[in-house]
């Protein structure tokens, strides 16, 4: 139907971002009938592995002189070059607004880091065409590559097959109004300190409310009541449905004030909402695309009315179940892999044919040297591993 043989994805992250948008999206594409291969962009091997792919995607590749060989030779034979990103990991002038930049030690880690978001910015300018998941992240993109198609994130099979049978064993809940928070990565602790005053305030309104923290997360000292709040270590997300359907509302801070936060596409809700437990999301763009305030989900700005709009959640069980519900039948017409996989294989196709059409891989061979240092590794912090910054 697309025309499209085979995509290669060439990846150099881990964790959440690399299986939304990698292996979420190489199911997408395999449903369509597209057949799809994932290649470490560290593995210097690789370059032979994409000659016979119409399309390749690049997920976070730092631009490097590999990659600069790579895409000359795809533009020598036809092949159509597109830059994943899902998140602002290409303004070097915002890396302090990152949320891992704080995690780093010393000043070369974080020139490091400056220079790996040089890098994916020339990664951008190189590629045919960008691929991102929110409208918010598209307005950044287009202002280095004209070509930007939006392919949200969105829910793989096996999470849906899971999360429906929490939904299944799930019977009515008794008892206190359980809130919920759920960490992916070591990040989010300025996030997370936007809410602790509207947490002091539900906790002592609701004398049966409690807090479920699942993940990473250093509770914050000035946080109240901390014997209504239990954690659990980070698990694996074949494991995560089961945690968040024992949690009655699903808390999604974000500091407003952050233009990466702004950015961030809604995952959070999607994890959510296929289990029917509502969300309430700080009002950043990224959350505004998708949640209509007092339907599918809460909106909320600053503290008051985090604390009026979480209050009414936690003092009306119907008020839960009806938003939950919304959400649900949202998340799984339009976040479902068969679903999206009809949008993402058709937008793809349109991309590559106007590529085509353009021929703009006639240019022959990249050259955008500019005195960067060139890494395909993203760059280390604390703990001598390489952790995605989210």
């Amino acid at each position: 139907m697309s025309g499209i043989r085979k995509v290669v994805f060439i990846s150099s992250s881990r964790g959440a971002t690399r299986r939304y948008r990698v292996d979420h999206q190489a199911e997408q594409l395999r449903i369509q009938g597209i057949a799809t291969q994932v290649i470490e962009a560290w593995d210097g091997s690789f370059s032979g592995h994409y000659r016979n792919a119409n399309v390749i995607i690049l997920h976070r590749v730092a631009f490097s002189s590999l990659l600069q060989r790579v895409i000359s030779e795809a533009r020598r034979q036809g092949t159509v070059v597109l830059m994943d990103v899902d998140d602002l990991v290409f303004e070097p002038s915002l890396a302090s607004q990152v949320g891992g930049y704080h995690l780093m030690e010393s000043e070369w880690q974080r020139r490091n880091f400056t220079r790996h978001l040089e890098n994916q910015r020339l990664s951008l300018l190189a590629a045919h065409g960008v691929i991102t998941s929110t409208e918010r992240l598209e307005e950044h993109c287009q202002q280095l590559n004209a070509r930007v198609m939006v392919n949200r994130n969105a829910l793989c099979a096996a999470t849906v097959q899971l999360s429906e049978v929490q939904n299944t064993l799930s019977g009515e809940r008794t008892g206190g109004c359980v809130l919920g928070y759920f960490s992916g990565t070591p990040t989010h602790d300025a996030d997370f300190e936007t809410i602790t005053g509207v947490l002091d305030t539900v906790f002592q309104r609701f004398p049966e409310v409690s807090l479920l923290v699942v993940g990473h997360l250093t509770i914050p000292k000035k946080l109240k009541f901390k014997e209504r709040i239990r954690y659990v270590e980070p698990v694996s997300w074949e494991k995560l449905p089961a945690l968040i359907k024992q949690v009655d509302v699903n808390l999604a801070p974000l500091d407003l004030s952050n233009p990466f936060c702004h950015c961030k596409s809604e995952v959070k809700y999607i994890e959510a909402g296929i289990l029917k437990i509502p969300t309430i999301a700080s009002s950043t763009d990224g959350f505004k695309e998708v949640i209509k305030d007092g339907e599918n989900g809460m909106l909320a700005g600053g503290v008051d009315e985090w604390v009026e709009k979480l209050s009414a959640l936690v003092a009306d069980s119907r008020l839960r179940r009806a938003i939950g519900e919304r959400s649900y039948h949202h998340v799984r017409c339009e976040y479902a892999p068969e679903r999206r996989a009809e949008q993402f294989a058709s937008n793809l196709a349109s991309m590559v044919k106007k590529v085509t059409e353009e021929r703009v891989f006639h240019r022959g061979s990249v050259n955008l040297h500019h005195g960067i240092q060139y890494s395909t590794r993203p760059p280390a912090v604390p703990g001598g591993s390489r952790r995605e910054l989210r």
